[in-house]
Formats: structure tokens, sequence, C-alpha cells
């Protein structure tokens, strides 16, 4: 697990730790993350959201503008199809990069 998604992975577990889940049998507060027993539903619960297919919008983003990236085509090109592929390739490096912008936003 890379260190950005288990810092995504935190911030979930903090959010449902806010949200007053807990174990039911320590008395935790809403906010508190001192229970092992907690921690460990937390855990547990971020995983079942990530094999649901939940992620963090950033990491969505970025995912997508990755994807964009490598739709750039660098076949040799001569003429009106030259032209067209620099245009498209121009098109897909201002989505990636409009996608990339709303991942920093999101973070």
């Amino acid at each position: 697990m890379s260190t950005e998604t288990a810092h995504h992975d935190n911030e979930a577990m903090q959010a449902l730790s806010n949200a007053g889940a807990q174990c039911g049998s320590c008395g935790d507060e809403p906010g508190d993350r001192v229970c092992p027993d907690c921690e460990r539903f937390y855990q547990d619960y971020v995983a079942a959201l990530r094999a649901a297919g939940w992620a963090p919008r950033v990491e969505v983003l970025t995912e997508a503008a990755d994807v964009a990236d490598s739709l750039r085509q660098f076949d040799p090109a001569f003429g009106a199809r030259k032209s067209a592929q620099v245009s498209e390739n121009l098109g897909v490096l201002r989505v990636a990069d409009k996608l990339r912008g709303m991942a920093d936003g999101s973070a």
C-alpha cells in the first residue's frame, strides 16, 4: 500500500470515527481513535469499501489523468493526419492537465 493510499484510508477511518462508528463495547466517543477493536473495525470497513470499488476522489482523478495521457498517439503521421494527430494529442494533454488540477484541488 502506498503512503498516499494509507493516508486516504486513515482519513476514511477518521471520518467513520467522527460519524460515530465504533465496536460497541469500548465507550469511545465520536472522533476518538484509542480502542484497538474500533481500529480493526475501521480497517475492515475501509477494506470492504475499497473492494466494492470506492476510492478517494483524488485517486480516481489521478488514474483518469493517467489513462488520458496513455491515449496520446506517437505513430508516424503525414499530411492532414499529422495535423489532426497533433491536435488530438494537445486535447488529450489538456484533459489530463484538467483532471490533475481537479485532483490537486480535492487533496
